[in-house]
Protein backbone atom coordinates (compact mmCIF):
# COMPACT_ATOMS: atom_id res chain seq x y z
CA UNK A 1 0.00 0.00 0.00
CA UNK A 2 1.23 3.50 -1.25
CA UNK A 3 0.65 6.17 1.62
CA UNK A 4 2.85 8.78 -0.10
CA UNK A 5 0.47 11.02 -1.37
CA UNK A 6 -2.14 10.96 1.67
CA UNK A 7 -2.26 13.18 4.51
CA UNK A 8 -0.49 13.02 7.64
CA UNK A 9 -3.47 12.04 9.95
CA UNK A 10 -4.40 9.23 7.46
CA UNK A 11 -1.05 7.32 8.08
CA UNK A 12 -1.09 7.51 11.94
CA UNK A 13 -4.46 6.00 11.88
CA UNK A 14 -3.07 3.22 9.50
CA UNK A 15 -0.08 3.04 11.05
CA UNK A 16 -1.85 2.67 14.68
CA UNK A 17 -3.80 0.30 13.29
CA UNK A 18 -1.56 -1.70 12.21
CA UNK A 19 0.36 -1.61 15.42
CA UNK A 20 -2.71 -2.57 17.44
CA UNK A 21 -2.89 -5.60 15.76
CA UNK A 22 0.22 -6.42 15.92
CA UNK A 23 -0.25 -6.17 19.52
CA UNK A 24 -3.03 -8.21 19.91
CA UNK A 25 -1.90 -11.40 17.90
CA UNK A 26 1.50 -11.46 20.46
CA UNK A 27 -1.11 -10.89 23.30
CA UNK A 28 -3.00 -13.56 22.49
CA UNK A 29 0.24 -16.24 21.66
CA UNK A 30 1.51 -15.63 25.04
CA UNK A 31 -1.73 -16.51 26.33
CA UNK A 32 -2.01 -19.48 24.65
CA UNK A 33 1.87 -20.52 25.43
CA UNK A 34 1.26 -19.49 28.88
CA UNK A 35 -1.89 -21.63 29.23
CA UNK A 36 0.10 -25.06 27.57
CA UNK A 37 2.75 -24.66 30.07
CA UNK A 38 5.52 -23.52 27.25
CA UNK A 39 6.69 -20.69 29.44
CA UNK A 40 7.81 -20.54 33.17
CA UNK A 41 9.11 -17.98 35.33
CA UNK A 42 12.55 -17.47 34.01
CA UNK A 43 11.69 -17.80 30.17
CA UNK A 44 13.36 -21.44 29.79
CA UNK A 45 11.11 -23.90 28.23
CA UNK A 46 9.03 -25.67 30.17
CA UNK A 47 10.42 -29.50 31.15
CA UNK A 48 7.70 -31.45 32.52
CA UNK A 49 8.63 -34.06 35.14
CA UNK A 50 7.82 -37.82 34.62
Amino acid sequence: MDLSGQEALYKVGVLLILGAISFFITWINSKWRVKNGEINGKGEEAVTES
